[in-house]
């Protein structure tokens, strides 16, 4: 039982500190409102005539979510087996 709630604090933590080092705005954990809002921003500025720079780095806000949701799924992988075998490890002590 204190294996679980150990796991709930650590990731409560994590997303904690995600939040605080997107100074509260919540944008970073959000791929779609980043997606939005870059996009928006690069349209708004292409109608002002000043977006040949920002049309460069469009591309991290598109490809930076399938990464994250990639070493994600790897680390998640990782994590089970390492939670069978200690699960296995256990059984067989008894």
């Amino acid at each position: 039982m204190s294996n679980v709630l150990l796991r709930g604090l650590t990731l409560t933590y994590v997303l904690a500190a995600c939040y605080r080092m997107s100074f509260g705005a919540g944008a970073c954990l959000n791929p779609a409102l980043g997606i939005a809002q870059s996009t928006y921003m690069i349209g708004y500025f292409d109608s002002q005539g000043r977006a040949s720079e920002r049309n460069q780095v469009i591309w991290v806000y598109i490809v930076g979510p399938f990464i994250g949701s990639l070493l994600a799924a790897v680390f998640n992988m990782y994590h089970q087996t390492i939670a069978e075998n200690v699960d296995a490890e256990e059984e067989y002590k008894f």
